[in-house]
């Protein structure tokens, strides 16, 4: 099994007999790449992206996300406030 990537080859097994797992870098992206074996002797592959590994891209959006929860939080705070406020006058 060879796998190549914008003219680069980045995985090279030949003894494939077994499920594997192989991760690599696309651009900043972690990905997964499964092999899982059939009932049927033969394999398919699946690729994933890692959004779980501890990279600095993932770490980044984990930070931005909690950012945009606590935007969000303080937002629904405000326009509580204000529909109480308009409900009591």
């Amino acid at each position: 099994m060879v796998v190549h990537c914008n003219g680069k080859i980045i995985i090279i097994d030949f003894d494939i007999k077994d499920e594997k797992q192989y991760s690599f870098f696309l651009g900043p992206e972690l990905f997964n790449l499964n092999f899982t074996k059939q009932d049927d002797d033969s394999f398919v592959y699946s690729i994933l992206k890692d959004n779980d590994a501890p990279t600095p891209l993932n770490e980044a959006r984990r930070k931005s996300e909690k950012e945009d929860k606590q935007l969000m939080l303080i937002g629904l705070c405000v326009v509580s406030l204000i529909v109480l406020i308009i409900l009591f006058l």
